[in-house]
């Protein structure tokens, strides 16, 4: 009696369900592991930038703070750069691969931004700017309201496949900027609040059109008894929809590269005190090149070398066993490795992907166990199918036998093996034994003797 009113109320769910769904509501139901499979992620080509994020997720809202000139705005430019590479790989054109910029500070630098990775307009088979078709929208309106409501149109289009929010400290909103509002005067939070209603409309757009959310907020002085931590801005809010919170603060001075005694780039240390998509609190650092962005090449060697792939030696000796040729190489220093792995295509491919497969975490999981799962299925299938064309004498003796080897297992292999070496059984007579299995009749030779 008990399970029959256990099942009766399962049912009235699963109708409530359907019938809610046929309403025409804004509504994404996921059941089990359906939830997980919906997760939009992808593998960034910043080795480094891959240890903190796992995957990077791109259905989810990422919040970035720290100080002034620490690179949070740079970090953020790479990771939309990624996200456009991404979309067009996955679709094959540029018309999902817009970026807003909701530039508060009015300080974001197409030019620079173009330098770190960010395509500016889409490309042609030749690899040339299309004009006419710009692909990164920078948005300077006066109050984060408007900027929101007009971000929120642009991203239904389906066309967007990043967001920047530079930063919220910057934005003025209504209340406290209203014509009347006398300067000075205490408002109460009022940034704060602003935020937080912004970021309820963003959340669930975001996961919707799987468009990342990068917000951007600055750090200030405490000027409460513990003076010695930053306070951060945009209230608590962004903190509690953030599926990552990353600060983002200058190396050390002695670490930034120089060439003929003039720094030509900045060390960037990244440490994540929240993350729901990977294991949090990792540190790594970057460096930026003023003339080239990331450098991508010099992690993938660094990475390699913490995998053991490249052993590294005394005096900076570099040696790894070239995946193409199969031979030992033997180089001096990062540099005149990535100018190896420059020259050697395919043996920088195949690295790069030892690295890569590293970084595949439990979405990847899950995505492997469904494709089992649907071939076991399309197995059996045609396990049945087989059993049926041997009933009825209509399967070829071609096709009995290539079924037949199809069927037996790798443990009925080593099983047949050990006693080929006792008794000399062939492996026509390993496959006639699970023919007689399945068919209940004589050996492959024997029907077709009779036919």
């Amino acid at each position: 009696m008990a399970k029959q009113k256990k099942e009766a109320k399962t049912n009235s769910i699963m109708d409530i369900i359907n019938e809610c769904m046929g309403m025409g509501l804004d509504t994404m139901i996921f059941d089990g592991e359906d939830a997980a499979l919906q997760d939009d992620r992808i593998v960034l080509h910043s080795p480094n930038l891959n240890y903190i994020y796992g995957l990077f997720k791109m259905n989810a809202i990422h919040r970035f703070n720290g100080k002034e000139s620490g690179g949070k705005t740079t970090i953020c430019t790479y990771l939309m750069g990624e996200c456009q590479r991404a979309r067009f790989e996955k679709y094959g054109n540029w018309d999902h691969s817009h970026v807003v910029i909701l530039d508060f500070e009015r300080t974001f630098d197409v030019l620079r931004a173009k330098q770190i990775g960010l395509k500016l307009y889409a490309k042609d088979e030749n690899g040339n700017d299309i004009k006419s078709q710009p692909l990164v929208h920078v948005i300077r309106t006066f109050f984060i309201e408007d900027a929101c409501a007009m971000w929120e149109k642009m991203v239904r289009s389906g066309q967007l496949c990043a967001t920047l929010l530079d930063s919220d400290a910057a934005a003025p909103n209504k209340t406290e900027n209203s014509a009347d509002s006398e300067i000075g005067k205490a408002t109460f939070g009022a940034s704060a609040k602003a935020c937080g209603i912004v970021i309820k409309r963003v959340n669930p757009l975001v996961d919707t059109y799987h468009v990342p959310f990068f917000w951007i907020s600055q750090e200030r002085a405490n000027q409460a008894l513990m003076a010695h931590l930053p306070k951060i801005t945009g209230g608590e809010a962004p903190n509690f929809y953030a599926s990552t919170r990353v600060r983002v603060t200058p190396g050390d001075p002695k670490e930034y590269p120089t060439r003929n005694g003039e720094i030509i780039g900045i060390v960037i240390k990244i440490k994540v005190y929240k993350n729901k998509t990977a294991r949090p609190f990792r540190e790594t650092t970057v460096t930026m090149y003023f003339d080239g962005g990331i450098d991508e090449d010099e992690q993938y060697v660094e990475m390699l070398t913490k995998m053991d792939v490249v052993h590294q030696g005394g005096a900076g000796w570099l040696t790894f066993t070239d995946p193409e040729t199969g031979e030992l190489v033997k180089l001096q220093g990062i540099p005149k490795m990535t100018a190896y792995l420059k020259e050697h295509p395919i043996c920088y491919k195949k690295l790069k992907e030892a690295v890569d497969d590293a970084f595949v975490n439990f979405n990847a999981k899950l995505d492997a166990t469904a494709i089992e799962i649907s071939e076991e299925a399309a197995f059996q299938e045609e396990k049945k199918e087989l059993k049926k064309r041997l009933e009825e004498g209509t399967a070829s003796d071609a096709e009995k036998q290539a079924a037949m080897e199809g069927y037996i297992t790798d443990e009925e292999w080593d099983k047949a093996a050990k006693e080929a070496d006792e008794k000399t059984i062939t492996s026509d007579e390993i496959i006639n034994e699970k023919y007689k299995e399945l068919s209940g009749e004589g050996t492959i030779g024997d029907s077709v003797e009779d036919e």
